[in-house]
């Protein structure tokens, strides 16, 4: 099928919305025809009998589910006048016409498609907010349907220099992570129209579905690429990233003097406590004293008193105090004292075998008793 140029919309030339229902599709196109009739359009013939022929042409398509249903999913290659090759003998198609693929956003890609940041024709902001109303505009043309195309309106425009950056941040969210509602019908393989039988139709539906869905893929890679890289040059991004990072800073400082006047007040309200405990002990002897006299002095004679029966507590032999009788007992049943016990006993007994047979040691102890 040869190109043709540009066209009306079926809907726009029968008066009815997209949605309209088959009912609205007759009185659409009754209401046109009779104002086009060329019977009631004498002076206008030629004019009327073209309108009267599109008319009837709309109707044929729009009444008749089916051609409703190809037309929808290929109004964008119907209203550019680049409609599908044409279907061979088995209902096959060659690809449909692809306004996205008409914008060649592969040469947005390179800083030389903008000169500069200003305001001009050919400034930064000036090319990229042109190429996204068209893709927006594509997307609400081709939304699948009417919920679809109000769903496409929140698409918010690329701005200028002088778009905040709370509103840049937003763009570049909603456009990084968009979700396309075109129907992508122009990846078509197959007329399903023609196919022969039920079987065949869903097979062909089947790998019309594959290829859009090919399509649909291709078509978010292209558009995250550019959102990235459009990011990357925009200078109102790198302020707001500018402006996070400061704020990020200003909340950590705001923090770390939050914790210190924290650590500060609870250092100081441990210092109130300590003296306020200090207080009270020193209140609680006061009454104490008051009560029962000099409560210090007395204990104090107690440990002097106890000291001094600790001190009693003392092995001479081995040159050691003991605080408790317990610790002395411990001590007396040790090895170590028990050789040295043992040992001065047996010096003691040398000593008195010595003295019994040693003569002259026996005849001095014997004048000084006497």
């Amino acid at each position: 099928m040869e190109a043709k140029g540009p066209r009306r919309c079926l809907y726009e030339v029968l008066g009815i919305e997209r949605s309209a229902s088959e009912t609205e599709i007759k009185k659409g196109y009754r209401k046109m025809a009779l104002r086009w009739h060329p019977d009631k359009n004498i002076d206008n013939a030629d004019e009327a009998e073209e309108k009267f022929k599109e008319i009837q042409a709309a109707y044929d398509i729009l009444s008749d589910p089916q051609e409703r249903s190809w037309y929808d999913s290929h109004r964008a290659s119907f209203l550019a006048g680049k409609d599908a090759q044409g279907a061979t003998e088995e209902g096959m198609m060659g690809k449909g016409y692809d306004a996205f693929e008409e914008l060649d956003v592969d040469e947005y890609l390179s800083s030389s498609c903008f000169k500069g940041f200003g305001k001009g024709k050919r400034s930064f902001f000036t090319v990229y907010a042109s190429l996204f109303d068209k893709i927006a505009e594509i997307e609400r043309d081709e939304a699948e349907n009417a919920d679809n195309e109000e769903r496409t309106r929140v698409l918010p425009s690329f701005g200028g220099p002088d778009m905040s950056p709370e509103d840049t941040k937003k763009f570049y969210d909603i456009w990084g992570n968009i979700v396309s509602q075109r129907s992508f019908s122009f990846c078509d393989k197959w007329r399903l129209s023609e196919a022969p039988s039920r079987k065949i139709r869903r097979l062909m539906d089947q790998d019309n579905r594959k290829q859009r869905a090919r399509g649909r893929k291709e078509y978010h890679s292209s558009v995250r690429e550019l959102v990235a890289f459009a990011k990357k040059k925009d200078p109102r991004y790198a302020q707001y990233l500018r402006e996070k990072r400061e704020a990020e800073q200003l909340r950590q400082e705001n923090r770390n003097m939050e914790k210190m006047l924290e650590a500060k007040r609870r250092k100081d309200a441990r210092k109130k406590n300590a003296v306020l405990e200090a207080q009270r002990l020193q209140d609680t002897l006061e009454e104490r004293r008051r009560r029962y006299g000099d409560v210090e002095v007395q204990e104090a004679e107690e440990g002097k008193n106890k000291e001094e029966e600790v001190q009693v507590l003392a092995c001479v032999i081995c040159n050691k105090t003991f605080k408790s009788m317990k610790q002395y007992t411990n001590h007396a049943r040790s090895k170590k004292h028990k050789a040295l016990v043992n040992k001065i006993k047996a010096q003691k007994r040398r000593e008195e075998q010595r003295r019994r047979y040693d003569p002259e040691l026996n005849g001095r102890q014997r004048e000084r008793l006497s």
